[in-house]
């Protein structure tokens, strides 16, 4: 009986330890890792906030215009101070006076781009500039927009980098963002894999069979469709879920390198 109950507890030890338990694992460490890191800044955005404000407030506002909307706010890792404006003044005018107000204060232009409304060129355009960790951008609506504002000015801290370019830098998340990316990616490849490994492999009572041994909490769902439904459902789950986790791992893998070394 010895035996048999040393058995028992390594077959029960042996399946409490597969690959999809260790994902499991991994990735609610990562999630907590992030919380983790994610909650130690909030003072630094209390304190970005703040200082956003003491700057956002030392820029002379443009002759001739209305403020339509105020706002400042703050998350546990991001602060944002933004504003926007009506005014008949031009575009080269706008641009020219926030240029000067903020080179005055010590910000480095970092570019302007055009800007689109889902593909519709309205003539917006954005320029950028940084102070240290603080990021702000002017952003021009355009001749033809019709949003009730002709111009917005905002600053951030957490939003954007400035070692990355406005105009190509998609791909460049927050670590926390990254690592979210990281850990779901995993989970999706990990249980995708394992799930389609045995979807395919298996007829449709085999993979009842084995579906409810794994997951007793989930026979009652299961139970509300066909065997062959369900068996066909995960095939198809499997072959889209495991490319989409392996690209959220790369998203997620080189949006944290770009953090770490730049670029």
């Amino acid at each position: 009986m010895s035996v048999t109950h040393r058995h028992s507890n390594n077959t029960e030890l042996h399946t409490f330890l597969n690959w999809r338990t260790i994902s499991g694992f991994i990735a609610l460490l990562m999630f907590a890792i992030v919380i983790a890191q994610d909650s130690s800044q909030s003072p630094k955005a209390e304190q970005a906030q703040k200082e956003l404000e003491i700057e956002f407030h030392e820029i002379a506002p443009l002759p001739n215009s209305t403020l339509v909307d105020y706002d400042s706010s703050r998350k546990t890792s991001q602060a944002l101070v933004d504003a926007s404006y009506l005014t008949s003044v031009r575009s080269v005018d706008i641009l020219k006076h926030y240029d000067e107000q903020l080179k005055m204060r010590g910000w480095q232009s970092y570019g302007t781009s055009g800007m689109t409304d889902w593909g519709r060129d309205l003539g917006g355009k954005s320029a950028y500039y940084c102070k240290g960790e603080y990021y702000s951008q002017l952003q021009y609506a355009g001749e033809k927009a019709n949003y009730g504002w002709t111009y917005a000015f905002s600053m951030s801290w957490g939003l954007s980098n400035c070692e990355t370019k406005p105009e190509g830098g998609w791909v460049k998340q927050t670590v926390f963002v990254s690592l979210m990316f990281m850990a779901f990616g995993n989970f999706l490849v990990t249980y995708t894999i394992d799930t389609g490994k045995h979807a395919w492999s298996k007829n449709a009572s085999e993979y009842a069979k084995w579906v409810r041994e794994r997951s007793p909490l989930g026979t009652a769902w299961f139970d509300l469709r066909s065997e062959a439904s369900h068996l066909w459902n995960d095939r198809i789950i499997s072959l889209v879920g495991a490319p989409l986790g392996l690209f959220l791992l790369w998203l997620g893998a080189y949006s944290l390198w770009r953090n770490i070394f730049g670029g």
